[in-house]
C-alpha cells in the first residue's frame, strides 16, 4: 500500500482490518446505506453473494483492459464470476500442501529430502512415523493431523485423489455414493480407525498446533501456518499433496478485490488503477516473499 501511494500522489489507499466474522455481518449493511469500502478483499466464494445484491462493481472492463489479466489463475479468475460477468480481481491464491517434519523424517528411517508422492508412499509413511509406545490406540506421535472443522477444507482432497467427489458436474447431485466416493473415504477411515495415524476430530488450529509442538508428523495446510512453525522452532518442508491411485490434487482458496458499485468515475478509476499495481509482477513478487 505505501509503495502504490508513494507513485500515485493523486491517490491515497487506507486500510483497514477486521475479523471475518466482524466484516462479513457489516460489509452489506455499509454498502445498503450507501457506505462501505471503496475496496473490500474478501473469499471469492462470497462474491456471487454481494454481486447478486447489486452492491459490487463489475470489472470485465478492467480485465479487458489490462493485460496482467491474462496470466491470473484461471480457477482464481473464474471463481469471481456472476451471472455472465466478472465481480471482483484475485488478490491472492492459496493452494494446501503437505508441511513434514524434517526430524521426525529421519528418525523414522525416512528421506526428508524424499516426501511421499503417492498415496502407498504416504500411508507407509504415515504407518511408520505414529508411534505408540504402550499400545492404548492413543499414540504419543501421530504420523498426520487432519482437521474435520473449522478449517479449510482438506477431505475433499481425500475423495478427489481417490476419483470421488463431493457433487456431481451439475452441482445438483451428490457424489458421495459414487463408488470412488466410497472406496476413498474407506482408505483414509481405515487409517485413522484403525491405524490411528491422526487424531479425531482436530479444528484447523488443533491441527496445526499439534504439528507446531511435535506431536504429528504431517499437517496439510496454507501458508498462513508457516511463521507460527517457525516461531516454534520446527525443522519443516513443504510438498506437493500426494498423488491418489487416480489424480492428484489439492485444494485452492482465493481471496479477491471487489469494487463497490457506488464509485464515482474517478474513483473507478483510482480503483482500477490499485488493481493493476496489486497484481504486477513486482507487487506479486513482493507479496509473495512476505507472506
Amino acid at each position: 500500500m505505501d509503495e502504490f501511494n508513494a507513485a500515485n500522489p493523486g491517490v491515497r489507499i487506507e486500510m483497514s482490518f477486521m475479523p471475518w466474522d466482524v466484516f462479513f455481518r457489516s460489509l452489506l449493511q455499509a454498502y445498503s446505506a450507501g457506505g462501505g469500502p471503496d475496496l473490500a478483499a474478501f473469499d471469492s466464494t462470497r462474491v456471487a453473494q454481494y454481486a447478486k445484491k447489486g452492491v459490487l462493481a463489475p470489472v470485465d472492463d478492467w480485465f479487458a483492459a489490462d493485460p496482467a489479466s491474462n496470466v491470473l489463475v484461471t480457477a482464481a479468475t473464474e471463481a469471481v464470476a456472476y451471472d455472465g460477468r466478472k465481480y471482483a480481481v484475485p488478490m491472492t491464491f492459496t493452494s494446501l500442501k503437505l508441511h513434514y517434519n524434517r526430524e521426525l523424517f529421519t528418525r523414522a528411517g525416512l528421506d526428508p529430502d524424499r516426501p511421499p508422492t503417492t498415496w502407498d508412499e504416504w500411508r507407509e509413511a504415515m504407518t511408520r512415523l505414529t508411534v505408540d509406545r504402550d499400545r492404548d490406540g492413543r499414540p504419543e506421535q501421530y504420523g498426520l493431523a487432519l482437521p474435520d472443522h473449522d478449517t479449510t477444507p482438506t477431505w475433499p482432497i481425500a475423495l478427489w485423489g481417490g476419483g470421488g467427489d463431493v457433487l456431481e458436474a451439475d452441482g445438483r447431485r451428490s457424489a458421495l455414493t459414487r463408488p470412488e466416493s466410497v472406496s476413498a473415504v474407506r482408505t483414509w477411515v481405515d487409517l485413522i480407525r484403525e491405524e490411528h495415524v491422526s487424531p479425531i476430530g482436530l479444528s484447523g488450529l488443533e491441527a496445526e498446533a499439534a504439528f507446531s509442538r511435535g506431536e504429528a508428523a504431517m499437517v496439510i495446510t496454507g501458508p498462513w501456518a508457516i511463521s507460527g512453525f517457525q516461531e516454534a522452532g520446527v525443522d519443516f518442508d513443504v510438498a506437493p499433496v500426494p498423488a491418489g491411485p487416480v489424480t492428484q490434487a489439492t485444494f485452492g482458496a482465493t481471496t479477491s478485490l471487489a469494487l463497490n458499485a457506488s464509485l464515482s468515475p474517478a474513483e473507478k478509476a483510482a480503483a482500477h488503477a490499485f488493481l493493476s499495481f496489486w497484481v504486477s509482477e513486482g507487487a506479486q513478487e513482493h507479496w509473495m516473499e512476505r507472506s
